[in-house]
Parts: C-alpha cells; structure tokens; sequence
C-alpha cells in the first residue's frame, strides 16, 4: 500500500517538522559548529550550495535518498507517466526543508575538519573533511541509502510494516546512544552528567516541544492537563521514536486514539470502519458518512491508489470544524500546515 506518499506526499506540516532536525546534530558536531555551519551557510546560500554540491556527490543525491520511505516511492516511479512525475514531486518541498537543514550541518562538519578538530583528520585535508562531513549529515538527520539503514529497517517487507516514516528517529536514537557511550566512557560525575542533560536537551526536548506546541499546540484545557505532564508526554514520545513498537505504543498515549500499529494494520482499520459506515448508514440521516466517513474514505484511497491525500484531509477537516462553528478564528497556518490544534 501507499502509505508514504499518501502520509508524506506535499504535507506541508511533515516538512515544516525537518526545520527541528538541526538540534539532533549538535550533540556530535557541537554547538560552535553547528552554529558555525548555520551562519555561514545562510550568510550566502548559493555559493555554498555550489560548493557543497560539488564537492559531495552523496550531498547531490540526498534529494532522493534523505528518507528510507521517500527513497522507495522515488526508485519505484522513475518518471515513466504522468502520475510518476506527480508522484516524485509529491516530495519536493520535503526533501528541500531537509536539505535546509542537512546543508549547514554538512557545512559546519568539514569546516570542523579543516580546522583540525575532527578527531584524527589532519588540519586542511580537504577528502577526509568531505568524507566526515557527509558522515555527519548521515549520522544526524539520517539516510533511506541501504547501506546507512539499521539491521531493523533492512530487513524484509514484514520489518518495513514496523518502521515507516523511521529513518530521522533511526538517527535520533543513533545520536542518543553515541552521547550516552561518552557519559559512560566519561565516568559519573558533576560535569559529565551536565554534558548528558545538556545533549539531551538538545537532542530530544528541544525539538519535541517546539514542534508540538507549534503545530498541536499546548496542554489541552479540556483535560485539565498541566505544562509538566504535556511537555512530559511529549519529550517521551518524541525521545522513544527510534525504537520500534515502543514508539507506536506512545503515539497512542500522546494522541489518545490507543496503540496505532504499522501503517497497514492502520489500514485495515480504517477500512472496516469506513465499510461499516457506509453499510449501516440510516436512510434517513441528512448526512451519508460525516466528516470522520470523508477522511477515512479519503485515506483509503490515498493508501490504495498510491496518492497524497492527508494533507487534503488535514485542511478538510480545518475548514469543515469552522464551516461547523467547532472553531472561532480561522487560521491560515493551521488550515494549511498543522490542522486543528488539540487544545482547541
């Protein structure tokens, strides 16, 4: 089934989240050069996308290769149709907002190198750099190339069926582990155990935070949930992505809609909910299916025909809670990118 374009496909709130993907690398490559790579990069973006362009052949195909799912859906359709051509396209702009952020990080890493403090990479040697930075970005914001995937994401297609929409969180859990190892080499103390809360501040409550206040919002008044429970719920949820079944599980507690499942167990779901809706619909109702009977039915063809639809869900069911009163001012930016926050 198509649950990656129909997921992902022109989803603007997927790409917005790649912005939050440059915190997961400043646990390895550092504050100075995270921020040495942002600030230079953006200080004159075309000359140094040619630079870096030209300097890493793995940084040119990282448009096709920056997500597992992504790399996929891209290799299967080589723009043979029509439909090819609007399928490849369906994951543009996400693979823009990743390069926005895996650009400067490539930038900050051979700049790291150059000067001599990666590690044993001599100060100037202008291949090894090219090599640790290309590195880093793999580290960090992650890889769909096989060779970079984890032993649970190249297994079969019965292991694919745990593991959509994995590949950042594969290189989240990737970054805790390497931080956590130089705690431990690092022994207990005062400074180390400052450093570990400082990396994971970075790495999982930064972008976790943000991202859900932003595009869900905060603690919902109706549940008379508190600041510390929601950013609780959320920091958890967001630092136990790159584990498989555990992540899933708490999806499910952070959405109150109970354990999710993989994206096909999903779809069966949804479908025998959407058959039962339209066999057991009273002739005499008004409405035919409602509005939850619309996006099931429009998930299930984007699962089936292989067609981006939840970002059509997504503002469908913004503008329906408004059309319905269930909203007070309408909101272009949830309409468009984040849907109905859930502390509305």
């Amino acid at each position: 089934i198509g649950a990656s374009i129909a997921e992902m496909g022109f989803s603007f709130r997927t790409a917005a989240v790649q912005i939050t993907g440059i915190t997961n690398t400043i646990p390895i490559l550092g504050e100075k050069w995270t921020l040495n790579g942002v600030t230079q990069f953006y200080a004159s973006p075309g000359e140094h996308w040619d630079m870096i362009m030209d300097a890493s052949p793995m940084m040119r195909d990282r448009a096709n290769s920056f997500d597992q799912n992504a790399r996929d859906q891209l290799r299967k359709y080589q723009g043979l149709t029509k439909m090819d051509h609007f399928r490849n396209a369906a994951f543009w702009m996400i693979s823009r907002l990743d390069l926005a952020v895996s650009m400067p990080v490539w930038l900050g890493a051979y700049n790291k190198a150059l000067a001599g403090e990666a590690g044993d990479i001599s100060a100037n040697d202008m291949k090894a750099a090219v090599l640790f930075a290309n590195q880093m970005v793999e580290r960090t914001q992650g890889s769909g190339n096989p060779i970079n995937l984890t032993s649970v994401q190249s297994g079969g297609e019965y292991h694919k069926m745990f593991t959509a929409f994995f590949t950042f969180f594969a290189a989240h859990y990737q970054v805790q582990t390497e931080y956590y190892k130089q705690f431990k080499k690092k022994g207990p103390g005062v400074l180390s155990s400052l450093e570990l809360a400082k990396n994971f501040l970075w790495a999982s409550v930064f972008p976790a935070l943000i991202s859900t206040w932003v595009l869900d919002g905060g603690p919902d008044d109706d549940k008379e949930e508190g600041y510390l429970k929601w950013a609780g719920k959320s920091v958890f949820a967001f630092a136990t992505g790159g584990i498989v079944f555990l992540r899933d599980i708490m999806h499910g507690v952070v959405s109150d809609f109970g354990y999710s499942g993989s994206p096909f167990t999903r779809f069966l779901e949804v479908f025998t909910e959407l058959t039962g809706r339209v066999f057991d619909q009273d002739e005499d109702d008004e409405e035919f299916i409602g509005r939850t009977g619309v996006k099931q039915f429009l998930q299930v063809i984007g699962y089936l025909a292989k067609v981006p639809t939840r970002q059509v869900i997504r503002s469908y069911d913004y503008y329906d809670r408004y059309q319905e009163g269930e909203i007070d001012d309408f909101s272009y930016f949830q309409a468009i990118v984040s849907g109905k926050k859930k502390n509305q």
